[in-house]
């Protein structure tokens, strides 16, 4: 896995993208040059996952210091149960008072205080 460096909330999405990608993100297995950077970066996952979650419109609200936080609503084409999905990043203490649910070994679970306590 990726060792990240600099900004938290940037290095924070990428230990989430090597989670939910992780065929993808194998130590000593990444690209190393920037023609094989754009190759995996423009590659059909990329504009398949775009394809499939597109923005829901006015479905953003930009990162500000007030609010600590960035958010992004897409829809979820062909789920007529989960129509929507909110990707949210910012101070973990913003976000986790807006969590009611999370997910555990790839099911929603209810997120309790005990999770919480956990997770902080």
């Amino acid at each position: 896995l990726w060792d990240t460096q600099g900004d938290a909330s940037e290095s924070s999405i990428i230990k989430f993208a090597q989670f939910m990608y992780p065929g993808l993100y194998k130590r000593g297995a990444m690209p190393t040059d920037m023609e094989e950077i754009t190759e995996v970066f423009n590659a059909d996952m990329m504009g398949q996952h775009r394809a499939n979650y597109p923005q829901a419109p006015g479905g953003q609200i930009p990162f500000n210091s007030a609010n600590k936080y960035h958010v992004k609503i897409t829809k979820n084409e062909g789920n007529a149960e989960f129509p929507y999905t909110v990707w949210m990043k910012g101070a973990p203490e913003r976000i986790m008072t807006r969590c009611d649910h999370f997910v555990h070994k790839g099911a929603a679970v209810p997120m309790t205080d005990a999770d919480r306590s956990e997770i902080d």
